[in-house]
């Protein structure tokens, strides 16, 4: 069995946006004892990452995010920075963040609203900088075993299919697809296997950053796209704009811009053209699984997943929330632990 695992140093400070109220974050990780498990703090609150608080939350895309919440303590926008942890291989760590709320964030805190929410940032390069900073830290053993998690049979659902391979690494193949309002689709399909050295080339692809507002056919302006299949309104520039103010709790300035997300273009040439990398969407379906789906699966067994494909179709974070769930109840027999 493999070794449990922890950081060796405190990594750097890493300073981000949270996109619920534009506040500053500073961020530290630190290493931790054996069967400690991951814990996030903001100095006053304490709260382990465990699968059975995890929930899922609307954002205005909606799309289903992860939050956890515990004895009225919650900690939103997690999948990005779990999957960190688990293509890293931390099984023990405690995660600060600590905010330094603006005037305006104050205000609205002194009238009730976001008490005990602790927030995970966005950073200027998005998952680059986490990675960067856990290489410096460095990983070591610790003298606790964790078991492998491998697969009995495979599960296929519409979206999504988990498959056993050889050897102990986890692949994740990712293919995406959107219809733009022009009559353009664009396609797109990455494969990497979950090692630093693999996914930290893939780290800082930016999230497709829609705002579908459903309207009668025929109402659709050839400016706006669809997105999962809903029409929008509006154009690049007042989706953005309704973006920033309505994402929110806390009105304008929360991080969200086109170096950390990529906004509907009008056509397919358009959206080659203003990718950081060809298939960069599908890579960012790649980062979303790996926090969202393979950690969780971690979380629900105790044990590390190994030796598996997972083949995501179109799939959202609510498709991997929908099979995570099923993995822990009626597909849990296709599922064994290697001791």
């Amino acid at each position: 069995m493999p070794k449990q695992r922890t950081i060796k140093e405190v990594t750097d400070l890493l300073v981000g946006i949270e996109p619920y109220g534009g506040n500053a974050v500073n961020v530290r990780i630190y290493p931790a004892e054996p069967n400690t498990g991951i814990v996030f703090t903001d100095g006053k609150h304490w709260i382990k990452l465990e699968d059975r608080y995890l929930h899922t939350g609307h954002r205005l895309a909606l799309a289903k995010t992860l939050f956890l919440e515990r004895d009225g303590v919650k900690v939103r926008g997690l999948e990005h920075l779990t999957g960190d942890i688990f293509v890293h291989r931390i099984d023990n760590a405690v995660v600060e963040l600590k905010m330094e709320p603006h005037l305006s964030y104050r205000l609205f805190h002194r009238l009730g609203q976001a008490r005990n929410t602790i927030v995970v940032p966005y950073f200027p390069d998005l998952e680059g900088g986490v990675c960067r900073a856990l290489k410096k830290a460095g990983i070591e053993e610790q003298p606790k075993d964790i078991p492998y998690l491998r697969l009995k049979t495979n599960i296929d659902t519409e979206k999504i299919k988990l498959e056993k391979i050889k050897g102990d690494e986890v692949v994740v193949e990712a293919r995406t697809r959107y219809a733009l309002a022009n009559g353009d689709v664009v396609e797109g399909t990455r494969t990497i296997t979950l090692v630093p050295e693999e996914y930290n080339g893939i780290a800082n692809a930016r999230a497709f950053f829609g705002v579908p507002i459903a309207v009668p056919e025929g109402f659709t302006r050839k400016r706006g796209i669809l997105h999962s299949s809903f029409p929008t309104l509006f154009s690049k520039s007042a989706m953005r704009f309704i973006g920033h103010f309505l994402y929110l709790s806390f009105g304008l300035g929360t991080g969200i811009n086109e170096a950390n997300s990529f906004y509907p273009p009008t056509s397919a040439t358009e959206w080659k053209e203003r990718q950081l990398r060809e298939n960069e969407i599908a890579e960012h379906s790649i980062v979303d699984r790996a926090g969202d789906f393979m950690e969780r699966l971690y979380l629900i067994f105790n044990a590390r997943p190994a030796g598996m494909k997972l083949t995501c179709q179109f799939a959202g974070h609510k498709d991997a929330h929908d099979l995570i769930r099923k993995c822990g109840t009626e597909y849990r027999n296709r599922f064994y632990i290697e001791d």
